[in-house]
């Protein structure tokens, strides 16, 4: 029988699901892009894009847990942890 790889559970192993909120504007073009080709399934990630209308979206749908990750503006994690416009949140965290 042979034996497997040192690395081969990492290489299986299932990751969790990743929504990634982002707004459709330029900046946001490499995570379109890379999901439309597949490049996330590739790296073997499951992502779960999701087009919000504006940055209060993202900032609440984040202190929510309803979305992982997103793409913002610089500030957002600052101005979420110091509770401008929105109670003060934890930004840096695991998975909700």
């Amino acid at each position: 029988m042979q034996k497997l790889p040192p690395d081969y559970s990492i290489r299986t192993r299932r990751s969790p699901s990743v929504r990634l909120g982002y707004v459709r504007l330029l900046e946001a073009a490499p995570l379109i892009v890379a999901d439309s080709l597949g490049m996330f399934r590739d790296a073997g990630l499951d992502v779960e894009l999701s087009r919000e209308v504006g940055w209060a979206t993202i900032r609440d749908k984040l202190a929510l847990c309803e979305l992982d990750v997103v793409q913002a503006l610089s500030p957002l994690p600052f101005v979420m942890r110091l509770g401008i416009g929105v109670a003060p949140t934890e930004v840096l965290r695991g998975l909700c």
